[in-house]
């Protein structure tokens, strides 16, 4: 294969060299993409839990006047969630 030009490759190989590549190559695609999009959004600062929601029954249930913090995107909360007691 060292006579042929590079681009003519491909089509003198055998079927299953090609077969080969292809499925090895897929997934190399695939994880490249979702490095790309990870990447881009690290840059642009947007994420999955800054995208507008639908309001659910729990938000209008209890409606909120701006003074509470929102949850964070990890979903703990910086609450504590022991009652503090008084005396020790």
């Amino acid at each position: 294969y060292a006579s042929i030009p590079f681009h003519m490759v491909p089509l003198t190989v055998p079927w299953h060299c090609n077969v080969g590549a292809a499925l090895l190559m897929a997934p190399q695609l695939y994880w490249f993409s979702l490095i790309c999009r990870g990447a881009l959004r690290l840059f642009t600062g947007t994420s999955r839990s800054q995208r507008p929601r639908a309001p659910t029954v729990d938000a209008k249930e209890h409606p909120t006047d701006g003074s509470a913090l929102p949850q964070p995107a990890n979903g703990y909360s910086t609450r504590s969630t022991e009652p503090e007691l008084t005396t020790h």
